[in-house]
């Protein structure tokens, strides 16, 4: 009986394991098992279970200031936790904390399955420059391992080196002193010692200094102020032997680099090692290599050249020269071929040993373009083979191939690749070097040897006698060779060089002004020119000085400005200084003066080194001599005077500037006229003078009179008297104008007087019997109107029925009264009556006064009074309506009317409840409540007013909804009464008896009302419509509250029994409510008890009491649950409320509440991501795994299983994952679970995807934490932006009739449609020789049959053909291409073909043995490129424009113009091609980049033009038309007619259709004008029909009117011309829109006395249109003495139609008789059509008592 027991073995042989198990058997045999019949065997821990440990054999550097991650493996077993210790050593020492690193030793921990773990070395950053240093990492020790042995280290990999590269550059960091970064010299110096053209730069070495440095540096244009890119100097960081030299004497004469040159010996070139630091890239996209040569004659070499020194080229440029010609090539290796490629260009050039070749290579976007000396080589532009040239680490050789072959000869300098494709503006800048013309030098280098920190270079301004402004130039620091470096910062510096060379302009006279001699009044120009420079604005300060025999008189009054500034505006050459000559009425001489160019300011104020250096005057021009004629009538000016006669201490009369005008009374029987002598007074002067019939004859209304004036010298006036026929015939006003005419005499020169003119020379010089020559001006004629006569006007009054009227006071506005006014006897005239209205002291009308304006004819008008409202009681008010005057005519009997104004706002009151009452708060007692009765607006009379209580049931809309009523009998006792109120008195007083009660209530409310007015006793006789009355039905009701009362506190308890309540809920848990009454404060204390939460951990108490305030129902009791993060299950406590109550409450039933805190901080987990971001390519096929690990934090009991779902953009993942949703479960104790997804292939373009993985939801009381979402993201795929290609190949488009025509080309988007593309586009004409050569056409057909021979003439170009399989048709294609080249002579004689193209007529042919020559045949050539479109004439060239692709969008156009001309063409054609293609505001991997597709280019054919169907135009005949017939403008006038032309132009064939409408404009179809459009037919051969605009007149004033008439629309294959296609026909403002001005009619006569003002009203008619402007003046005798003011001029704002124009009457004391006096309105001016109404002049008649005024005198 065998009893097997545990037992522990050493690890077996497996071979052994089997027979044991035999031996067991075998043992067996039949015996029986007893107690157990299992054993179990344990293998001990082997084979190093718990790992092998060594470092990663990996030598890694660790920069200062960052760190680096160093691995220790973990070999073999990988059970157990493991701790290895590190250490630091340098040179076998250990290293101290803090030394170099942060931390040098440590201990790293290994747990059990974990594989590897790192090392992270922090270096100190200490500033300091160092070179490369070098450190061990050991590893000394590991322990720990159980179960085990143990882990160990291993016997290989237990150090690794570990360096800290240099650092804190110990070389140097190169910056720009701070006082060199912006200098400024000048150009002009006054004298050899003033050194300001020079200036220095110090440049700063900064940190290290060790080694000896070179640095670069170079001046640019201001434009660049960041400079050119980056980029590597090859001079500059080359080694050279010595037989390469350096020739400073050769270098460019601006430029300070070093100029070396190479012999093409053996050694003679430099090189570039590989310590060089290589940027990384192995391939090469853009670049632009720059290099100045002198090659030798015959070289052949390179110039650059790259290889990874193993025989393999990079990339390398190399030059061919001989005679001739320079070829440039350039040698690339393809990346990812191992095939090099050749890019040539070559150029016609004949060298010169001294003149530099400036080379330049660019490529970018796979295109090659080589330029010579700036320029584009013809024909250089070329393909790169393949995506990019390949670069890696090598060797750089400068002036030889591989291995120091193909040695180039001759010098270079400045030999550049710079880091991109430079624009046009910067090869611009690099070829010429701008700032080589003003300073020098423009580029340098400086050496530093070890230990220097700064150097200093001059640079000077070149002083080169052309005019410039300040220019500003940028210096900057470029290259660096020996390890040191640029900084980033301080690396520029600005160089000004001030104005020189009269930068801003030299300024003189050009010569004479015009005219030299002048009248007075006119303007004299003289013209001011700008020489040398003419930068920026320029001010020219000038001064007029007299110039006479006595020498130069600066007070100068003859012109209208002595002095002033001339501007000149950036480049304006001239400016033409005009001179007025003030006419100032005095006479004169000749006068001479001197304009003088005084001095020039520049706008920006800056005056230059020297005075010539901005602006200055040129001596030789700076002054220029004018003169003024005699002037202003010496000998008189005579004229009509409507003022009084010239006094003899009377200054100078001036002439007038109008005609004068004078009134007459018919009855006054004659009139005398003065006539004045104005100016001049000297000699003596005669004329003539006669009256001239107007509107008045003789002898019926005047006599007619003849005569001669005779004035002798000094005498001043003359009186010319007319006699009026008076008669009783009634007649309108009426005119005769009196006139002078033909003045006589005349004084030799013997008699001439060179004093002034003025009437003041010598008198008794003159013989008096001689006559002079007078002048006659404007007022030579007076127009004199006789007033109407006989009652003309008519006699007004008030008609019957308006002798008395009624009117009531508005309630809102205004309200309107009529009077009508009746006009009997005569109604000739227009007249204006005037009104009043007497005794409104209380101003209850809005107008006391105001016109009446009666037409010609008119018998009857009507006075409107409005009455003003106001809110002052009144009853029923009487006025009278006074008319007081009329303009003309006179006034009748009845001129008096009654107004009467009936009561208004409620004389006898408005009653109403106080306010107080409404409503009023009384306690619960029985006692008498008073209510006040107010009585508002009047006081009048006597009135009864009746009230009672509204019943408890009784609803109305205009009690509060939400009141309780109180009880009638209950609570109040109901009444019912009325009162009576006396005149003038205000209010009343009623009671309301309130009941007392024990009931606890709330507030109740009782109302009042009044129910009735009446009035008892009243204080007018009529009738007061609604007076009294009683108010607003909400102030009629007396609104009574009885508070709430009988102690009512309310009672008090929990509101919940048990509350479950968060771990984490802030806020209050359980209240105390107030049932009952909710009066006063009241409090209630509490307590709180555990039963399984702990007080002070689980929960903590704030307060023993609650408190309650008044009008509270409930308050939070103050407990609050503690937060922790411990996970816990359920706990609880209870809440009791004690029976210790305060105000008055009492304690409820419910006094005792259970609260729960539910489970909290997770103890059953908190689900969330270990990673939450993580990037996974979509496979070609198939499909990807990704692992996403879950962790679950906090506690972990129970099991818990965890839903997830993964969506994109919210919708799920289904078509990118395998599986979009599910679950995973935990076990207890469970920590992290591994979630496996897998990616699907699709072939559909995407954009970026991100697929949100979110844990939805966790069972069994987990929770999902906050990094619950994990984010998949799914890079861009499938080509998702496109690839754009032309949708046809071929695009027709109609040549335009006039202005350019915008095409749009269609272009394609295939693939995704993401992403807003910028597509590249560009023109060029078509190769139409190869297009024929194509289509199958021999282009020897296009030659003349060839002759036999050579021309003689030497002016032949030969082209190589030599690589062509048919030289032949190879050099008759390329001739054909040229159109230089007239023809071609071809021999293939010789083993190499010979090709000459012949650019002038061909000359007698020389007979040379196997030579061809061929002429080109002009008519085949033509005929071909007949077909190719022109740019520049056919459409606008276009080289690197681009369009947008909208997102999402499949089409999108490229626009290119198409270009109108006038010539019959065939189709012509040209080529738009797509260039490339890019995102915008978007960023993508290359491999996803937009791409262009086939086709990429294609053909836009301009179809023939040619209008055989006929283009229509559309213009007006009128002779009025301007505009070429576009614009007409036409009177309002009755039936106008406007016609129009429609012309068919160019073709007529067929039958064809054209549309005319009327399209715009603010006339009105009907009203304004008949016509508003039709279609014409035109037949075959029909070119012109003739529309017709009616214009319709009316009599409404109206401004401006516009008709727009347009071509619409056409049929039948014609067009319409676009520029002829509209007319504007505009009807000009009529029927007085502007307005007629006249004098109101009771301003007409106006009786003044001396002292006081006048006021005189002028109206203008409607509308008003435009601003109006009228002169007036007074005339009679002695204007001046009486009339303060006696003309002037008044203005009318548009639409104003009245002003008023005061007149103040002067008191001169002196006694006289009755003088009239007019005002006469004259000269108006306006933007309208304004005309002047006959009624211009108002009659004032003085009344002067002379005892009176010698009284008060």
């Amino acid at each position: 009986c065998f009893l097997l027991e545990t037992t522990s073995v050493l690890e077996l042989p497996p071979f052994l394991i089997p027979v044991l198990i035999k031996l067991i058997t075998l043992f067996l045999g039949d015996t029986v098992i007893f107690k157990t019949g299992v054993a179990t065997v344990i293998i001990e821990a082997n084979d190093d279970p718990n790992g092998i440990f060594s470092l990663e054999p990996l030598e890694k550097p660790v920069e200062e200031g960052k760190s680096n991650n160093f691995l220790v493996l973990r070999h073999r077993g990988h059970f157990g936790n493991v701790s290895l210790t590190w250490q630091l050593f340098d040179n076998n020492s250990a290293l101290r904390p803090g030394e170099e690193f942060y931390e040098t030793y440590g201990t790293v921990y290994f747990m059990d399955g974990e594989r590897s773990k790192p090392i992270t070395l922090d270096a100190i950053s200490d500033g300091i420059p160092e070179f490369n240093e070098f450190y061990i990492l050991k590893l000394v020790n590991a322990s720990g391992g159980s179960p085990g042995p143990g882990g160990r280290l291993s016997e290989t990999s237990l150090a690794v080196t570990v360096m800290i590269p240099f650092n804190d550059d110990p070389f140097g960091v190169f910056v720009i002193d701070p006082e060199s970064q912006d200098r400024e010299i000048v150009e002009d110096v006054l004298s050899e010692d003033d050194l300001s053209y020079i200036t220095d730069f110090t440049i700063w070495r900064q940190q290290g200094t060790f080694g000896v440095v070179r640095l670069g540096w170079e001046i640019l244009s201001s434009t660049f102020q960041a400079g050119l890119p980056s980029m590597v100097d090859f001079l500059l960081l080359g080694s050279f032997p010595s037989s390469v030299q350096s020739q400073p004497h050769m270098r460019r004469h601006h430029s300070g680099t070093d100029a070396l040159y190479f012999s093409g010996k053996e050694d003679a070139f430099g090189i570039i090692g590989p310590e060089y630091p290589y940027n990384g890239n192995t391939a090469v996209t853009n670049f632009t290599f720059s290099a100045w040569l002198i090659p030798n004659i015959s070289t052949d070499g390179y110039i650059v050249e790259k290889d990874d020194d193993n025989g393999t080229l990079y990339y390398g440029v190399k030059i061919r020269t001989n005679d001739s010609h320079v070829s440039v090539v350039l040698h690339y290796t393809a990346l990812g071929s191992n095939i090099t490629y050749m890019a040539k260009a070559a150029v016609m050039k004949y060298l010169d040993e001294n003149t530099w070749l400036h080379l330049l290579i660019t490529l970018d976007e796979s295109i090659i373009e080589f330029y010579m000396d700036g320029i584009p080589v013809l024909g250089g532009m070329k393909s790169l083979k393949g995506e990019a040239i390949a670069d890696g680490p090598g060797v750089v050789r400068i002036g030889a191939g591989i291995n120091g072959s193909s040695r180039y000869t001759g010098l270079m300098q400045d030999v550049r690749l710079y880091e991109r494709k430079l624009t046009q503006a910067e090869i611009y800048e690099l070829h010429s070097t701008p700032a080589k013309s003003d300073v020098h030098p423009v580029s340098g280098y400086l050496e530093y040897r070890q230990g220097e920190t700064n150097k200093s270079f001059i640079v000077s301004a070149k002083d080169d006698k052309e005019e410039e402004g300040e220019e500003l130039f940028i210096l900057k620091l470029i290259s660096v060779r020996g390890g040191a470096r640029i900084s980033q910062e301080n690396t520029t510096a600005r160089l000004r060089i001030q104005k020189s060379d009269n930068a801003n302009g030299l300024f003189g006279f050009t010569g004479a002004c015009i005219p030299e001699t002048a009248d007075e009044g006119s303007t004299i120009s003289c013209v001011v020119e700008r020489t040398r420079g003419a930068l920026d604005y320029v001010y020219i300060n000038y001064i007029i000085s007299q110039v006479d025999s006595t020498g130069i008189n600066y007070s100068v009054t003859d012109f209208s400005k002595s002095s002033g500034t001339i501007t000149f505006l950036p480049w304006q050459r001239s400016e033409v200084l005009n001179l007025h000559v003030i006419d100032d009425d005095i006479p004169e001489l000749n006068e001479y003066f001197r304009v003088t160019l005084v001095s020039a300011v520049s706008g920006d104020g800056k005056l230059g080194s020297t005075p010539t250096s901005g602006a200055s005057i040129d001596p030789e021009k700076e002054t220029t001599d004018i003169s003024i004629k005699a002037s202003d009538h010496p000998y008189g000016l005579l004229q009509f005077s409507v003022g009084p006669p010239p006094q003899p201490g009377d200054g100078m009369i001036l002439p007038v500037s109008a005609v004068p005008h004078i009134t007459i009374k018919e009855e006054a029987g004659h009139i005398r006229l003065l006539v004045v002598r104005a100016q001049g007074l000297l000699g003596t002067v005669l004329a003539e003078y006669r009256t001239v019939p107007l509107t008045a004859f003789s002898p019926k209304d005047y006599q007619a009179v003849v005569g001669t004036l005779e004035f002798q010298p000094g005498e001043r006036y003359k009186y010319i008297t007319v006699n009026i026929t008076d008669n009783s015939i009634p007649e309108l006003e009426k005119t005769f104008k009196v006139e002078l005419l033909n003045p006589e005499g005349g004084v030799a020169e013997l008699f001439r007087n060179d004093g002034s003119g003025s009437g003041d020379g010598n008198m008794d010089f003159f013989f008096p019997t001689v006559h002079q020559h007078a002048s006659l001006g404007i007022a030579s004629h007076i127009f004199v109107t006789i007033e109407a006569s006989d009652d003309a006007h008519g006699v007004f009054e008030f008609s019957t029925e308006s002798l008395s009227v009624n009117g009531t006071e508005p309630e809102d506005g205004d309200s309107n009264i009529v009077l009508q006014v009746v006009r009997t006897h005569g109604a000739l005239s227009q007249v204006t009556l005037h009104w009043i209205i007497v005794c409104d002291l209380t101003k209850d009308l809005i107008s006391t006064d105001g016109n009446v304006t009666f037409d010609v004819g008119q018998a009857r008008a009507n006075i409107t009074v409005q009455v003003s409202p106001d809110e002052v009681p009144e009853l029923d008010k009487v006025f009278s309506v006074l008319i007081i005057n009329v303009s003309s005519g006179r006034l009748g009997n009845h001129t008096n009317a009654t107004l009467t104004i009936l009561a208004n706002d409620d004389p006898y009151g408005v009653f109403i409840f106080s306010e107080r009452n409404r409503p009023i708060k009384v306690e619960e007692e029985t006692k008498n409540i008073s209510l006040t009765i107010i009585r508002c607006g009047g006081l009048l009379g006597t009135v009864m007013v009746t009230y009672r209580t509204i019943g408890d049931n009784e609803m109305s809309p205009f009690l509060p909804p939400d009141v309780v009523r109180a009880i009638e009998g209950k609570d109040y006792i109901p009444i019912k009464g009325y009162m009576i109120f006396a005149a003038n008195e205000s209010e009343a007083t009623i009671s309301l008896p309130i009941l007392d009660d024990d009931d606890p209530e709330r507030s109740e409310s009782v109302f009042v009302e009044l129910s009735s007015i009446v009035l008892i006793e009243k204080v007018q006789d009529r009738p007061i419509i609604n007076s009294p009355r009683l108010g607003l039905v909400g102030e009629t009701i007396a609104h009574v509250i009885i508070n709430a009362n009988d102690d009512a506190f309310g009672t008090l308890q929990l509101s919940a029994s048990t509350v479950r309540v968060a771990e984490n809920y802030v806020g209050p848990i359980i209240n105390v409510t107030r049932t009952g009454g909710i009066f006063a404060d009241v409090s209630v204390k509490f307590k709180a008890m555990p039963i399984t939460a702990t007080a002070g951990e689980d929960y903590s108490v704030a307060s023993s009491d609650v408190v309650l305030l008044e009008g509270e129902t409930s308050k939070a009791v103050p407990i609050y649950i503690i937060n922790d993060i411990n996970p816990e299950v359920e706990e609880s406590f209870y809440v009791q409320l004690l029976n210790q109550t305060t105000g008055g409450a009492l304690l409820g039933s419910l006094t005792r509440a259970i609260i729960t805190i539910e489970a909290s901080d997770d103890p059953f987990g908190s689900f969330v991501f270990q990673i939450t971001e993580f990037t996974v390519e979509e496979p070609e096929f198939g499909s990807v795994t990704i692992n996403l690990p879950i962790i679950r934090n906090a506690g972990t009991l129970g099991n818990v299983t965890v839903q997830w779902v993964a969506t994109i953009n919210g919708h799920p993942a289904d078509a990118d994952l395998q599986v979009a949703l599910g679950n995973i479960t935990f076990a207890p104790g469970e920590a992290i679970q591994m979630l496996l997804l897998e990616i699907l292939a699709d072939d559909v373009p995407e954009i970026e995807e991100i697929v949100h993985v979110e844990l939805t939801q966790a069972s069994n009381g987990g929770a999902i934490g906050l990094d619950g979402v994990a984010n998949i993201i799914i890079p861009a795929n499938d080509n998702p932006y496109g690839t754009v290609f032309f949708h046809q190949s071929l695009y027709r488009i109609q040549e335009p009739l006039e202005r350019n025509l915008l095409a749009n080309i269609t272009v394609r988007r295939s693939g995704g449609r993401f992403g807003q593309l910028q597509i590249f586009y560009s023109t060029s004409e078509t190769d139409v020789v190869a297009l024929a050569i194509e289509q199958g056409q021999d282009i020897l057909a296009c030659y003349e049959s060839p002759v036999h021979g050579v021309p003689d003439h030497p002016s032949k170009t030969r082209v190589n053909v030599s690589a062509a399989s048919d030289p032949l048709y190879a050099c008759a294609t390329q001739c054909l291409k040229e159109q230089a080249c007239s023809a071609f002579t071809f021999s293939s004689a010789s083993e190499i073909p010979l090709c000459l193209w012949l650019t002038s007529e061909i000359s007698p042919l020389t007979n040379t043995s196997g030579f061809w020559t061929y002429k080109k045949n002009i008519t085949s050539a033509s005929a071909l490129f007949s077909t190719q479109a022109t740019a520049g004439s056919d459409y606008e060239s276009i080289t690197a424009q681009w369009a947008i692709m909208q997102e999402g969008e499949e089409f999108a156009n490229l626009t290119v113009t198409i270009l109108p001309d006038s010539l019959p063409e065939l189709d012509e054609k040209f080529t738009i091609s797509l260039l490339k293609v890019e995102l915008m505001n978007l960023s993508a991997s290359l491999k996803n980049q937009p791409t262009i597709g086939q086709p990429n280019t294609s053909t836009v054919i301009i179809m023939m033009n040619g209008d055989a169907f006929g283009v229509f135009k559309i213009y007006s005949v009128s002779p009025n038309a301007t505009e070429k017939g576009l614009y007409v403008e036409v009177e309002e006038r009755p039936q106008t007619n406007v016609q129009l032309m429609i012309h068919r132009t160019e073709g007529s064939l067929g039958q064809v259709t054209v549309e005319w409408r009327v399209v715009g404009g603010t006339a009105t179809p009907d009203l304004d004008f008949v016509g508003v459009g039709e279609i014409l037919v035109f037949a075959e051969g029909e070119t012109k029909k003739m529309v017709t605009l009616t214009i319709l007149d009316d009599p409404e004033p109206e401004d401006n009117e516009s008709i727009i008439i347009s071509l619409v629309h056409t049929e039948g294959g014609s067009r319409i011309l676009p520029s002829f296609d509209t007319v504007t026909v505009i009807i000009l403002a009529s029927d007085n829109v502007a307005g007629i001005i006249s004098f109101q009619t009771a301003s007409r006569s106006v009786i003044g006395r001396e002292g006081e003002q006048l006021q005189f009203h002028i109206v203008r008619t409607a509308p008003g249109l435009g601003n109006v402007t009228v002169e007036w003046k007074i005339v009679g005798h002695n204007v001046k003495q009486n009339f303060e003011n006696y003309s002037g001029i008044l203005f009318f704002p548009e639409e104003t139609l009245n002003t008023t124009l005061y007149v103040h009457l002067l008191d001169d004391h002196i006694p006289e008789e009755k003088e009239e006096y007019q005002i006469i309105l004259y000269n108006i001016k306006t933007e309208g059509n304004v005309e002047l109404y006959k009624h211009t002049a108002a009659g004032v008649n003085f009344a002067k008592f002379i005892h009176i005024l010698l009284k008060q005198s």
